[in-house]
């Protein structure tokens, strides 16, 4: 964001590279008023028309539940990539099978499943994996940093996939981000179950939910 609180770029923490942010993310805390964020070239007349439109949106009582003038937002937009993301913070978990990888312990024969693994690492604050036939089969890691929070970011490879590894590696991940004085954070897409059931799994408390238009 800008000092005006325009959005401006996305880039994750291991890319030098930059993308475009969205052009509006309606935020939308459960029990609070939502809240519209536009990036800094969307003009002052289309800004006002979708502004309008936030201020009537009610406030978020359940979860997963669309804005109410979903349409209206798409049809000011025009045709463009949409998301909608459950948004929760992760609690205490038990230890699991996980382990915390760093550029200092992890093996090039490791990484065969994520061959770039072992560049990223220079650059990602904390990488939870699991482990099975010494291989990595399954990352969590943070791919978004939001002043005291962490944003999650989970791949499995997809021979290891529907066996709780990614349950393993988010819980081992939100640990060290707890004990780095962060609050980790989990989102999954609203169309996405198999996301959500993690979540679920995990114990994630929802708070929000997030409208996107790119």
């Amino acid at each position: 964001m800008n000092e005006k609180n325009e959005l401006m770029t996305i880039r994750e923490p291991w890319d030098s590279t930059s993308q475009p942010a969205p052009r509006f993310y309606l935020t939308r805390p459960l029990y609070e008023k939502p809240h519209a964020y536009f990036r800094a070239d969307v003009p002052k007349e289309l800004r006002e028309k979708l502004q309008s439109i936030t201020n009537r949106e009610p406030v978020l009582m359940l979860p997963n539940e669309s804005p109410i003038y979903d349409k209206e937002y798409r049809q000011l937009l025009g045709e463009s990539k949409i998301s909608e993301d459950a948004c929760f913070w992760l609690p205490e978990q038990p230890k699991l099978k996980a382990c915390l990888l760093t550029k200092d312990n992890i093996e090039p024969q490791m990484s065969h499943y994520f061959p770039w693994l072992p560049e990223e690492l220079l650059d990602v604050p904390f990488c939870a994996a699991y482990l099975e036939d010494s291989q990595v089969v399954s990352i969590c890691r943070s791919v978004r940093i939001i002043l005291e929070a962490e944003e999650a970011g989970i791949e499995t490879a997809e021979l290891y996939r529907r066996k709780g590894y990614a349950f393993h590696t988010l819980a081992e991940w939100a640990e060290a981000v707890r004990r780095n004085g962060s609050i980790p954070l989990y989102s999954a897409s609203t169309s996405n179950l198999a996301s959500l059931g993690l979540a679920k799994k995990a114990g994630g408390i929802f708070f929000g939910n997030g409208f996107c238009v790119c």
